[in-house]
């Protein structure tokens, strides 16, 4: 109950019309609507509230906004309505297969009851769409753990625990899109990774790719090939061991999705590769996610183990690693803070 200006009272959206009438067992104030308790507001209510007009147009078009409504037991994480404009999804049902929408929209539904607290970090979660699984990871800044973020398939959740009858709402910042499969089948299904995945084949790198252990995968681009020196480009192609350990080196042994990594505070924060050192991952003040110096020209390609990062160059302390970076530093004077780091890799 509050008191707002005029002297009017209000219990939560409601204003007070007729106050402290009287009885012998307590006292009884007349109010302008009904109050709905927590978690007995319609589904479709919260939905209007806080998520997207385009999406509950698909809901309704498809029937299943009837089949929330009947739904016992259900967790349905929701896209707002700037992550459907931000992503250009073709909400309007007219004209589409009303069987492709409602896949679309299951992948949207655990059919699972699952609070805030039960998001934990790496969860593997059942959809309604048949096989398509959803990860959730949590994430938190270095140091001091100021920040923190839970995300859902690489998508932040921006709300969490909107109760609704029958089950609860998340609602996150992207449209949510099924895995096209393990990392090595993401690489596979695009046209600008195309010497990455011959590399990737020639060294015996596939199985690492297609592994139930989650990674991340900054991918060079083809783009990314041109611009390595010739020598060392051919290096590449001619010594398998080398080749394998560039491309470790552009591997994280865990998922990291851009809404992830956090701008840098007092330090750097650093994340292990597969070659067994670290490497700077970092996010500018405009939100541009870096591996090293290189800024990710394409976030969040999900896959059912892991996520793959697009770079349109080879990190170049990478490259300094593994070429003359030995020679470099044997005809240096001085000490930089780079050498003194590289005790600690």
């Amino acid at each position: 109950m509050s008191r707002g200006e005029d002297d009017d009272v209000m219990i939560e959206s409601s204003h007070v019309m007729e106050r402290d009438q009287m009885a012998v067992d307590g006292v009884l104030h007349i109010i302008d609507q009904v109050i709905m308790p927590s978690g007995a507001e319609d589904i479709i209510d919260v939905i209007q509230k806080t998520g997207s007009a385009q999406l509950l147009a698909m809901l309704k078009a498809t029937g299943m906004d009837k089949t929330l409504q009947n739904m016992e037991n259900f967790t349905l994480f929701l896209p707002n309505s700037d992550a459907v404009m931000d992503q250009k999804l073709n909400a309007d049902p007219v004209g589409k297969d009303l069987d492709d929408l409602k896949k679309i929209l299951s992948y949207y539904i655990v059919p699972k009851r699952l609070t805030s607290r039960e998001l934990i970090d790496g969860a593997v979660l059942e959809t309604a769409a048949n096989k398509d699984t959803l990860r959730i990871k949590e994430y938190q800044s270095f140091p001091f753990s100021r920040q923190s973020h839970k995300t859902v398939q690489c998508s932040a959740i921006l709300s969490m625990d909107l109760e609704a009858c029958g089950g609860i709402v998340h609602v996150v910042d992207k449209v949510l899109t099924p895995p096209l499969g393990d990392v090595l089948d993401v690489i596979q299904k695009r046209k600008d990774l195309t010497e990455l995945l011959s590399l990737v084949r020639s060294v015996g790198l596939t199985d690492i790719l297609k592994g139930e252990r989650p990674l991340t995968f900054f991918a060079p681009t083809n783009e990314a090939f041109k611009k390595l020196p010739q020598d060392f480009l051919g290096q590449l192609k001619n010594d398998s061991t080398k080749a394998k350990k560039v491309l470790l080196s552009h591997m994280l042994a865990d998922a990291l999705c851009c809404s992830g990594v956090f701008p840098s505070q007092l330090f750097m924060s650093h994340e292990a590769n597969l070659d067994g050192w670290l490497i700077p991952v970092d996010k500018t003040d405009d939100g541009t996610v870096k591996f090293g110096s290189v800024p990710v020209s394409s976030c969040d390609h999900t896959a059912t183990n892991g996520v793959v990062q697009v770079i349109d160059s080879f990190s170049p302390t990478v490259v300094s690693r593994y070429s003359n970076v030995n020679r470099r530093r044997a005809n240096r004077r001085w000490f930089s803070l780079g050498d003194i780091w590289s005790v600690f890799e």
